[in-house]
């Protein structure tokens, strides 16, 4: 901005990185505090161990900053100056959406680890529900979606566009189960989208932390079962009532088996 080229940009990392140190040293100075600089004393032992132990992460980070030098010099190589200034400035936009889920996410977990271990499901139950408004698109068609949503209020839908038309393929109404058969099972795109009728909340359960629990216990071994045999169930239904009814006996099925829907 002030014609000062890569020099101004260097400058401006180092006084951004002065300015955190600037903020946080004196909380690790001062003595009175939990975490402080000034406390304990200086140990060869330790300082391997600890090295040793973040030597995983010690590499991450070096292979981090080998990458965005490779890109840098490539940048600079084939756009000059204003390439580079570009790629960072995207950069740090792009750190900033991602510090922000990580942040709810390492915010999530010690609320779940601790209400899951004390017992407390319903808190469990509360922090993982999804609201989701009318009209609201939960899985795209030809999207990667390998997650399992159990609805616990509204109503879903799972449409196609056949001859350029909207045709439902099913509802799902709430304690009922909803996901990807293509995406949980092989990592797939969805061959349908599923849509939110109404305003809905749903649990929404990733499908390794439901290899975990499938894991952990014969109990939630025999849920993943049933639920196969379900999904298998409905499967069947659904081709019989394609290849016996015709379009105004299925809608009369439909008024039969969700009458909330219509």
């Amino acid at each position: 901005m002030f014609g000062w080229g890569t020099a101004g940009s260097g400058l401006a990392t180092g006084i951004a990185f002065t300015t955190g140190f600037a903020v946080m040293a004196p909380a690790l100075l001062k003595k009175s505090s939990l975490v402080s600089l000034r406390k304990g004393r200086f140990s060869f032992r330790l300082l391997g161990q600890m090295t040793y132990n973040g030597s995983s992460e010690g590499l991450s980070e070096l292979s981090a900053g080998i990458t965005v030098f490779l890109f840098n010099w490539v940048m600079m190589k084939n756009w000059g100056e204003v390439g580079v200034a570009a790629f960072t400035a995207i950069n740090y936009i792009l750190n900033l959406g991602v510090q922000m889920f990580v942040g709810l996410s390492d915010g999530i977990v010690p609320i779940l680890s601790f209400n899951y271990g004390a017992g407390h499901l319903n808190r469990v139950k509360e922090t993982l529900f999804l609201g989701f408004k009318t009209n609201e698109i939960v899985v795209h068609k030809d999207e990667v979606d390998s997650n399992v949503y159990i609805i616990t209020k509204g109503i879903w839908r799972a449409y196609h566009f056949k001859n350029g038309e909207e045709a439902t393929a099913w509802f799902a109404t709430p304690g009922e189960l909803v996901f990807s058969v293509w995406g949980y099972i092989s990592d797939e795109p969805s061959r349908l989208s599923f849509e939110s009728m109404t305003e809905s909340e749903a649990i929404c359960l990733s499908k390794e932390e439901l290899h975990r629990h499938f894991n952990s216990s014969i109990t939630m071994a025999n849920l993943g079962r049933r639920m196969l045999e379900n999904f298998i169930l409905l499967y069947e239904n659904w081709l019989m009532d394609l290849w016996k009814k015709n379009a105004f006996e299925r809608y009369l099925t439909l008024l039969d088996e969700y009458p909330e829907v219509i």
